[in-house]
This record gives C-alpha cells, sequence and structure tokens, in this order.
C-alpha cells in the first residue's frame, strides 16, 4: 500500500519514524517518569551471544526527536518486560521498577526473572 493520500482514502495515520536494532525483540513496553518518555524492549536472542543477551530501555530525546539508549538490563532470553510504581514505599514516595519475565537461559527453562 501506499504512504501518500489517493483517490481512495487518506495517507495512514503512522508512517515510519525509527528503526530500532534490537536482538530477537520479544515484547515493549512505553512509559513515562519524571516527565520523560521511555521504552523498554525484552531482548531474548542474539546471533552472538545466544540467550544471554541483555534488554535495554531507550528514553526519548526531545531534540532529536527520537529514542535513544539510556540503560542495558542484564537479561537471558527475556519474554515480556512491564513498568509499574509501588505507592507504599517506606521514604513516603512511588518507587518505580522494570520487571522483566525471562523465558531461557540458554541451557534451562528454569531462570531466574529480574527486577529493575
Amino acid at each position: 500500500s501506499s504512504s501518500s493520500s489517493s483517490p481512495d482514502g487518506p495517507a495512514p495515520l503512522f508512517v515510519p519514524h525509527q528503526v530500532l536494532a534490537t536482538h530477537g525483540a520479544e515484547d515493549l513496553a512505553h512509559f513515562q517518569l519524571e516527565g520523560d518518555d521511555y521504552l523498554a524492549v525484552a531482548n531474548r536472542f542474539s546471533a552472538a551471544e545466544g540467550y544471554a543477551v541483555d534488554s535495554v530501555v531507550l528514553r526519548w530525546n526531545r531534540t532529536r526527536q527520537q529514542f535513544e539508549f539510556f540503560q542495558s538490563l542484564d537479561t537471558s532470553g527475556a519474554l515480556d518486560v512491564e513498568f509499574f510504581e509501588v505507592q507504599a514505599c517506606t521514604d513516603g514516595g512511588p518507587r518505580a521498577f522494570v520487571a522483566v519475565a525471562s523465558w531461557y537461559s540458554g541451557s534451562s527453562y528454569h531462570t531466574t526473572s529480574p527486577l529493575f
């Protein structure tokens, strides 16, 4: 299909904006924290690293209008990623977490799932 307007209807609402380098990405999760936008990527497999491939968090650069690398997450065979906040912390404020569901370590399905 064409990305321009045609007699058949309007141009598509969503057009390619940015290509993200991933490693067998299984899940993406957008979240906002302290006024910034983030995108967490659950990477499952890399040809070079196997299942021991890190997942990443990208942060939106307002000036460049794109997501950029922010933080690496030590994961293995990541299958899902979720952001959440816990409100009732001992310091009185909310605390932010990124949870990653691990699927396979490269040798076993009995693996741990990290919480960052």
